[in-house]
């Protein structure tokens, strides 16, 4: 019988310590494989900032102007919102949007800052 608790105590302790360890690193797919499918962004309010300095976006140097839609970062094209003059490297602001997603970018046919 103590052999049998003893069994279940060093189980358990090995099981507890050697959890899963969660991985910090963030994978993005390839470039190639970004969808071209461009998909319609209805006009809504999303959080605006700068893209290497609010969003941490990989290879994104200088200051560049992108939204947050849902969990991803876009860069902007078609806004004539400069993000340093702006202030959004260093702070996300509101913005009223609309537009589409072509090939891995937000095409902006409208876009507000808020105050």
């Amino acid at each position: 019988m103590l052999r049998i608790v003893s069994l279940t105590i060093v189980f358990s302790l090995a099981v507890g310590l050697s959890g899963c360890k969660k991985s910090e690193e963030t994978t993005v797919p390839p470039e190639d494989t970004v969808a071209t499918k461009v998909q319609t962004v209805a006009a809504q309010t999303v959080m605006a900032g700068c893209g290497g300095c609010i969003f941490k976006m990989d290879g994104v140097e200088g200051c560049k102007l992108a939204v947050r839609l849902g969990n991803q970062a876009y860069l902007v094209e078609g806004a004539s919102v400069d993000a340093h003059q702006s202030g959004l490297c260093s702070a996300a602001k509101p913005a009223e949007v609309a537009g589409k997603l072509e090939n891995g970018k937000f095409v902006a046919s409208q876009f507000t800052l808020k105050p």
